[in-house]
């Protein structure tokens, strides 16, 4: 899916009186692309960003599709972290 159709389906499920929560999956790369950290992050908060104007009340980062293991995506998460100055995240 893209930006605008995610925007028109969160609009649509709300002006027909829907009151839940709004789960919406971000994908920060392309599917099976290796990815540096940093560009993961920038990437990610792009997305985030982009899923908040579009009404989610909560996003998922899909770090499965890539071609990384655990600790890798614990990495790149890391460093999303960072980016956001959460607590902990160095």
């Amino acid at each position: 899916m893209n930006w605008d159709d995610t925007r028109r389906q969160v609009r649509w499920y709300r002006e027909a009186g829907g009151a839940g929560t709004v789960v919406v999956n971000v994908i920060p790369v392309r599917p099976g692309q290796r990815v540096a950290a940093a560009t993961f992050a920038g990437a990610a908060l792009r997305e985030l960003e982009r899923a908040a104007e579009a009404g989610a009340d909560e996003s998922h980062v899909a770090l499965h599709l890539l071609p990384h293991g655990h600790e890798r995506q614990v990495e790149l998460m890391e460093a999303l972290a960072a980016k956001l100055g959460l607590p902990g995240s160095g």
